[in-house]
Protein backbone atom coordinates (compact mmCIF):
# COMPACT_ATOMS: atom_id res chain seq x y z
CA UNK A 1 0.00 0.00 0.00
CA UNK A 2 2.66 2.27 0.48
CA UNK A 3 4.32 2.10 -2.54
CA UNK A 4 0.90 2.84 -4.52
CA UNK A 5 0.50 6.43 -1.74
CA UNK A 6 4.16 6.76 -2.88
CA UNK A 7 3.33 6.24 -6.74
CA UNK A 8 0.59 8.96 -5.97
CA UNK A 9 3.17 11.52 -4.85
CA UNK A 10 1.00 10.85 -1.54
CA UNK A 11 3.54 9.97 1.48
CA UNK A 12 5.05 10.88 4.17
CA UNK A 13 8.56 10.89 4.70
CA UNK A 14 8.35 8.21 7.62
CA UNK A 15 6.57 5.85 5.06
CA UNK A 16 9.51 5.77 2.35
CA UNK A 17 12.41 6.56 4.69
CA UNK A 18 13.89 8.10 1.05
CA UNK A 19 14.30 11.99 1.02
CA UNK A 20 14.60 14.03 -1.99
CA UNK A 21 17.90 13.88 -3.64
CA UNK A 22 19.96 16.83 -4.74
CA UNK A 23 19.82 15.67 -8.17
CA UNK A 24 15.69 15.74 -7.94
CA UNK A 25 15.78 19.33 -5.89
CA UNK A 26 17.61 20.31 -8.96
CA UNK A 27 15.75 18.81 -11.89
CA UNK A 28 12.48 20.29 -10.07
CA UNK A 29 13.83 24.03 -9.61
CA UNK A 30 14.78 23.55 -13.43
CA UNK A 31 11.57 22.48 -14.90
CA UNK A 32 9.92 25.48 -12.65
CA UNK A 33 11.70 27.46 -13.95
CA UNK A 34 11.42 26.62 -17.61
CA UNK A 35 7.58 25.95 -17.17
CA UNK A 36 7.37 29.94 -15.77
CA UNK A 37 4.96 27.79 -12.81
CA UNK A 38 3.38 30.09 -11.54
CA UNK A 39 3.69 31.05 -7.66
CA UNK A 40 0.53 30.05 -6.20
CA UNK A 41 0.61 27.10 -8.50
CA UNK A 42 4.00 26.29 -6.89
CA UNK A 43 2.20 26.51 -3.31
CA UNK A 44 -1.10 24.35 -4.55
CA UNK A 45 1.83 21.82 -5.85
CA UNK A 46 3.45 21.78 -2.46
CA UNK A 47 -0.09 21.19 -0.85
CA UNK A 48 -0.65 18.73 -3.49
CA UNK A 49 2.30 16.73 -1.67
CA UNK A 50 1.34 17.74 1.92
CA UNK A 51 4.86 19.63 2.56
CA UNK A 52 6.26 23.27 2.64
CA UNK A 53 8.96 23.21 1.01
CA UNK A 54 10.22 20.97 -1.79
CA UNK A 55 12.93 19.81 0.03
CA UNK A 56 10.60 17.73 2.84
CA UNK A 57 9.49 15.60 -0.35
CA UNK A 58 10.35 12.27 -0.52
CA UNK A 59 12.39 10.42 -3.64
CA UNK A 60 8.91 9.49 -4.58
CA UNK A 61 7.25 12.21 -4.44
CA UNK A 62 9.85 14.27 -6.58
CA UNK A 63 9.61 11.77 -8.80
CA UNK A 64 6.02 12.44 -9.44
CA UNK A 65 6.53 16.15 -9.34
CA UNK A 66 9.10 15.72 -11.86
CA UNK A 67 7.01 13.45 -14.14
CA UNK A 68 4.14 15.89 -13.65
CA UNK A 69 5.86 18.74 -14.89
CA UNK A 70 7.94 16.81 -17.92
CA UNK A 71 4.21 15.67 -19.26
CA UNK A 72 3.22 19.55 -19.01
CA UNK A 73 6.28 20.35 -21.07
CA UNK A 74 5.38 18.46 -23.80
CA UNK A 75 1.95 19.87 -24.18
Amino acid sequence: MYKLNAAKGKTAENETGEVVSPEQLKEIQALVSVKDFAPARFVEALKHYEVETIGELTSAQADDFIARLNKEADK
